[in-house]
């Protein structure tokens, strides 16, 4: 979203001749492009990563496993994921959705390959599988 602000002012600056430090608007622009394509953007997949993903292979892994863990939250009793989350936590959209569950098991194997590589010394070392108690739910559906 940022990329996206920092364009479109950019856009508004030119159009309406109004003054803006539109060199540093620019290049930071172009930085934060940048980034995403190169820890975002999966050529081989055609399509963008989960977020979780991008922070563990670029090396922010307590980040990823914070983020993982929040992610695993949002499912259901049953432990699965619609289409989308709303801000109020709510799944909307399709549901269950396929696509939603490979990319948190990307991200999964993402984030475990980080852990256990040789030197990692971070806020909780060990297995991505660790991050977060499995819930178990009695209820029966």
């Amino acid at each position: 979203m940022s990329w996206v602000a920092l364009d479109r002012g950019i856009r508004l600056a030119t159009e309406s001749g109004q003054p803006a430090p539109l060199a540093r608007w620019i290049r930071e622009r172009d930085a934060i492009y940048d980034q995403i394509m190169q820890l975002g953007w999966s050529p081989a997949r055609q399509a963008f990563r989960q977020y979780v993903e991008a922070l563990a292979r670029s090396g922010r892994v307590d980040q990823a496993r914070m983020t993982f863990a929040k992610m695993l939250t949002y499912a259901n009793h049953l432990g699965l994921y619609s289409e989308e989350i709303a801000l109020t936590g709510e799944q909307i959209g399709n549901f269950p959705q396929t696509f939603t569950h490979l990319a948190l098991i990307n991200a999964a194997l993402a984030l475990d390959d980080r852990l256990r590589r040789p030197g990692y010394i971070g806020a909780a070392a060990g297995s991505a599988m660790q991050a977060v108690p499995m819930r178990r739910n009695p209820t029966r559906v």
